[in-house]
């Protein structure tokens, strides 16, 4: 059943699925007895380090290391409310919504930013070719994903306000049957999804081409603040892992994929198809003056999550968005800089 959802609920736990457990030993064991880590479904540099989480952050600091699997940012960041979650992966417009909305936590890395790998596909036949035509469809997206962000903010540019557009709010699984069932035009959505549904649509547009057109939105790591401050070690190393990964995907990208096939349960072929649909963004990008920036001077992205906090507050997806100080105090290029020297 399609339902339609005008604001992001109150933030509730709304499901955790343990996927992985694993201990080590080292040292601080006294200090560090777990270590959770929240992943999502995509072929980033995540899907290709967390085969080595259990093994080198549990061994090098005598942990348990909990990888719990969301298929949604949203889910996650509710999750992350909680404070039973060390660090996640997940959507710029997501942390937008959870930093506005005070959730104590810093963005320390940047896995991606989005490509073809998110697009606005419609179905075949709708008579659709652009976001103007938009009006009046049935359009599902995951609301406060970076997906619904992208969206509102084309639909902005071609004239169209929310009421215009029938929105369902929607997880991936639940506008996959939706989508079968003909009972959307549009969807905005990421993969593996995409692909699903590119079985009877096409692209409209993906985030690659609303990126040059200034809409930027990404994945990035999050971790709870209180846990950054007790245990930066792990935090770095966690950062070490995601540069071998994107080296490995650089050198060999192939082994890469091979990697992230198994993580996210797919064929080789199309596990590389979708890293190479993602932008990556190197240790020397990560904190560039374009991206985070350093501890002393921050970078671009606490300009692209303002702008992205106030287009959701204006959309009623927040109540009040973050100021730019408090977007700028939540990012936290520090653990790039010290892996980086």
């Amino acid at each position: 059943m399609l339902r339609s959802i005008g604001k992001i609920l109150p933030l509730l736990l709304s499901m955790l699925l343990l996927l992985t457990t694993g201990c080590g030993s080292d040292q601080n064991a006294s200090k560090t007895q777990q270590i959770t880590i929240a992943v999502q479904p995509l072929p980033n540099d995540d899907s290709i380090a967390r085969t080595r989480y259990v093994e080198e952050l549990g061994k090098a600091f005598n942990a348990k290391v909990v990888i719990l699997n969301y298929d949604s940012s949203l889910l996650a960041n509710n999750a992350m409310a909680t404070g039973n979650i060390d660090i996640a992966v997940f959507g710029s417009a997501t942390a937008a919504i959870g930093i506005s909305n005070g959730l104590p936590y810093e963005i320390f890395w940047i896995h991606n930013v989005e490509g073809e790998n998110e697009s606005i596909v419609v179905k075949n036949g709708a008579e659709i070719n652009s976001i103007a035509d938009l009006k009046g469809k049935r359009v599902g997206v995951t609301f406060g994903a970076t997906v619904h962000y992208a969206l509102l903010q084309a639909m902005r540019r071609a004239g169209l306000s929310i009421n215009d557009v029938q929105l369902f709010d929607m997880q991936p699984p639940e506008m996959l049957n939706a989508w079968r069932e003909g009972q959307l035009d549009a969807a905005a959505i990421w993969q593996p999804t995409l692909d699903e549904l590119l079985r009877d649509g096409h692209v409209l547009v993906n985030s690659r081409q609303l990126d040059e057109q200034g809409i930027t939105t990404a994945d990035v790591g999050v971790v709870n603040k209180e846990f950054a401050r007790k245990h930066p070690d792990i935090v770095k190393k966690y950062v070490e892992l995601q540069v071998k990964a994107q080296k490995l995907y650089r050198d060999d990208p192939n082994a890469a994929a091979a990697i992230t096939a198994d993580s996210l349960n797919l064929p080789v072929e199309e596990a590389l198809k979708q890293m190479n649909e993602i932008v990556w963004v190197d240790i020397k990008d990560q904190i560039s003056d374009r991206y985070l920036g350093t501890s002393e001077h921050k970078g671009q992205f606490v300009q692209t999550l303002l702008e992205t906090a106030q287009f959701l507050e204006k959309s009623n997806v927040v109540d009040r968005a973050a100021s730019f100080d408090k977007i700028s105090a939540a990012i936290n290029p520090a653990f790039a800089q010290a892996v980086a020297k």
